[in-house]
């Protein structure tokens, strides 16, 4: 009978590069020896192990989780763009709608000899001045005041 053959371990160098810099991957990662690292290889390697289905069950976690947050900052900023677009419309709206029912419960204007439209006066206006000379030299004043020159 010949002598029996002692298994060597297949040198780094006789591996494809892609395995070659997992295996170095892994021996950074979990400080171990190069054989300690082949051993952990093949358990990774192996799908039938423990190690294995952990490994995947927590990278699809990962991606699971990764994309799920994508969606959720995506629609996030989808639903903000939208409240900001809203708030800015109703304020517009609130903002003409308070200017009109101001004007219309607390504006002076008097009606377009033309058109007949009403045409309001802006406070400090030259229509204000003219406005303020007439009813003065009318005697235009609070009631009460005229009440007490009697």
């Amino acid at each position: 009978m010949p002598p029996r053959r002692k298994k060597s371990t297949p040198a780094l160098e006789d591996f494809p590069k892609s395995l070659r810099m997992a295996i170095a991957k892994v021996m950074t990662t979990f400080n171990l020896d190069y054989v300690e690292a082949l051993e952990l290889a093949a358990q990774l390697l192996d799908i039938n192990s423990r190690i294995f289905k952990t490994k995947v069950e927590q990278e699809a976690e990962r991606r699971y989780r990764s994309r799920f947050m994508t969606s959720l900052n995506k629609a996030r900023t989808t639903i903000e763009e939208g409240i900001e677009q809203r708030v800015n419309v109703a304020y517009q709206n609130g903002y003409i709608q308070g200017y009109d029912k101001a004007k219309e419960d607390y504006g002076v204007w008097y009606h377009c000899k033309v058109c007949q439209k009403p045409m309001y006066i802006s406070p400090n206006s030259e229509v204000h001045r003219i406005v303020n000379e007439v009813l003065h030299q009318r005697g235009w004043g609070h009631k009460s005041c005229h009440e007490q020159r009697r």
